[in-house]
């Protein structure tokens, strides 16, 4: 019985680091925008890309990028400038890499063609 429940735990406890934050799992929504408590805006942004072994670097590049794509695309209507954003958090699952990018709106300037 003890070993029973040892093994039980440690299958557990396999399942539970490999699972995906919420944040990661709701990945291919949109942007999420946050008020703060000075009234500023956040912009939580996910991002996702294949991961490849051999350059881990271009794949968090990768997911960065697609990130910050999301959000030009929920700006649709001018062109924007992203001055500044943050890396909130970053998860490397079997094949995919994940990252969640915090932005506010001050460092966001629409710009003219």
């Amino acid at each position: 019985m003890k070993r029973l429940t040892i093994a039980l735990a440690l299958v557990l406890g396999v399942a539970w680091g490999k699972a995906l934050p919420k944040w990661a799992r709701d990945c291919s929504k949109e942007v999420r925008i946050e008020k703060t408590q000075t009234k500023d805006e956040k912009i939580l942004v996910c991002g996702m890309s294949d991961i490849l072994l051999s350059d881990m670097d271009y794949s968090l590049s990768s997911a960065r990028q697609n990130a910050l794509e999301k959000v030009m695309e929920a700006f649709k209507g001018g062109k924007i400038e992203i001055k500044a954003s943050e890396l909130k958090a970053t998860f490397i699952d079997t094949d995919k890499v994940y990252v969640l990018l915090t932005i506010t709106k001050k460092h966001i300037a629409l710009t003219n063609e």
